[in-house]
């Protein structure tokens, strides 16, 4: 696929839009990248079939680079947080015969059409939510005006804008602490988050997980733009990732610019992952100018990481 996208023009590096965090803080906050993205926006417009083959493009580059992350990370076990067809926790098993994979879906009729087809494959497989804390909650599945489900954008929270009844059901929930009790192999975890506007609730629940550094990655889905009524957003959820002591490698454009996924992995490892995540970087910028979302992960993983430097991503030369 990379060879059918044609090449343009490097886009602005980090230094040339002259990001609006300030160097003193080493917590991008919700303003910034807000101000950022604005920015851009402005600079670019992308429509049609080529920034769409463009923004899947950026989504295979970020998952190849999860699943060779853990393997270099040694990674043994994976749960799959919002699985729906349990594409992640399939891939995984094909790289790691040996490992383990727990797919976790909330939305019963997905379960039942999608997600339990991955036992095939060797997939533990669960029906429930994964949230902070264990118990029961109501999960809204919306309907078409014909009454049918919509399984897409079904979730605990409802949609910010409401134009369609709803189907609620009560779903057990989990915390991914409690399920990675489950993994044998539970030493070294990969996490993977479509959790549809519950990301920090999730992470929450992985409270001794993350902090006891059992977590060794996380895949995970951003909003910039709230899609949910109550839901917390990007800048809110990678502030408690870093304090908890993880950084953001890279990211995709997968529903530029209100939307897309962001790989994470633990501080202290950052360096050592550094030919993979480079290769990565390199792949994205030589099919598309710079995205806003990669300008400031990459300022942010600078000030983090002062000796590691953004220009070895290069902009959009190989």
């Amino acid at each position: 696929m990379e060879g059918s996208l044609k090449q343009s023009a490097p886009g602005p590096s980090v230094d040339q839009l002259s990001l609006s965090s300030s160097d003193a803080d080493n917590s991008p906050s919700l303003m910034d990248l807000r101000s950022d993205l604005e920015k851009v926006a402005r600079r670019f417009t992308r429509r049609g079939k080529p920034f769409r083959v463009w923004r899947e493009y950026t989504n295979r580059v970020l998952v190849a680079l999860f699943h060779d992350l853990c393997r270099k990370l040694e990674v043994t076990a994976i749960i799959e947080c919002g699985a729906h067809e349990a594409s992640a926790s399939r891939e995984f098993l094909k790289n790691n015969p040996d490992g383990e994979a727990l797919a976790v879906e909330a939305n019963p009729y997905t379960f039942r059409e999608k997600t339990h087809a991955a036992k095939l494959d060797g997939v533990r497989v669960l029906n429930a939510g994964v949230g902070a804390s264990r118990g029961s909650a109501q999960f809204h599945i919306p309907l078409k005006p014909d009454g049918s489900i919509t399984p897409p954008d079904a979730s605990f929270l409802k949609r910010e804008l409401d134009n369609h009844p709803y189907r609620e059901v009560t779903v057990d929930v989990e915390t991914v602490d409690s399920l990675r009790s489950r993994l044998n192999r539970n030493k070294a975890l990969a996490l993977w988050l479509d959790v549809e506007g519950q990301t920090l609730e999730v992470l929450k629940g992985a409270h001794e997980s993350l902090h006891g550094g059992q977590v060794k990655i996380v895949f995970l889905e951003a909003e910039v733009k709230r899609k949910w009524k109550e839901q917390v957003l990007f800048p809110e959820v990678a502030a408690y990732l870093m304090e908890c002591g993880y950084v953001p490698v890279a990211c995709d454009g997968e529903l530029f610019p209100n939307q897309f996924n962001v790989l994470w992995v633990r501080k202290d490892q950052f360096l050592m992952l550094e030919e993979q995540v480079v290769a990565a970087w390199r792949k994205i910028s030589r099919t598309t100018p710079w995205f806003v979302c990669s300008m400031w992960l990459q300022h942010a993983i600078s000030r983090l990481h002062p000796a590691w430097s953004t220009s070895k991503c290069g902009s959009g030369t190989a």
